[in-house]
């Protein structure tokens, strides 16, 4: 190999331990706080002198099977993840198959997805942590330059995004990876761009 293409080796191999490394501290630091959490539960547990009172305290202790599969999943598929406005929290499929995954296991029902209309790209997935509040436009069409970025409209002075509630987007068996169906959608025109106080939170 040239010299460059060593550095440029080289250069891709730290950076992917250096991802790794991060990861593998939020998960030490997730399981970790799990298990103090865990160990409180079971002094309430033996001091419970209720059957409600058993039955609260086991439900905290069993986690529901849907977040083990999240957690153990999130170490396998890598996307980007933005905060807006230091509220709202927008993450971006890397390929193929972190598209998959963040459009039709990690989404909630009532998050909203996000992708370039008629182009290859990145699928978007902005969270709804609060559905009665709801999300602010300004905060949708943000996530819609996010996912115009991330697609090959990035160049153009302006793009096409579709969006939609996750709930309407499926995939049906065989189809390729990253390919899903819309079952409804609205579109927005808005500039590819990193839209202001929106800021990465993961390489």
């Amino acid at each position: 190999l040239k010299p460059k293409e060593n550095i440029d080796k080289y250069f891709e191999k730290a950076k992917d331990e250096k991802i790794n490394y991060k990861k593998s501290l939020e998960l030490f630091n997730f399981t970790k706080e799990k298990y103090e959490n865990l160990q409180k539960e079971f002094v309430n547990f033996y001091n419970a002198k209720t059957a409600d009172e058993v039955t609260e305290i086991y439900k905290k202790i069993i986690p529901k099977k849907e977040n083990i599969i999240k957690v153990d999943e999130t170490q396998k598929f890598k996307y980007w993840q933005y905060k807006i406005d230091e509220k709202y929290d927008v993450f971006i499929g890397r390929d193929s198959k972190s598209n998959d995954y963040l459009s039709i296991k990690f989404a909630n029902q009532n998050d909203y997805w996000f992708h370039a209309r008629g182009l290859p790209g990145s699928h978007v997935v902005l969270r709804v942590e609060n559905t009665k509040e709801g999300i602010p436009k300004d905060i949708i069409k943000k996530a819609a330059s996010l996912a115009a970025f991330y697609s090959k409209a990035k160049t153009a002075s302006a793009a096409p995004v579709s969006y939609t509630f996750a709930k309407f987007v499926h995939k049906k068996k065989g189809m390729e990876p990253g390919k899903v169906l819309l079952q409804k959608e609205n579109t927005l025109l808005v500039k590819p761009e990193i839209p202001k106080n929106c800021v990465l939170v993961n390489e």
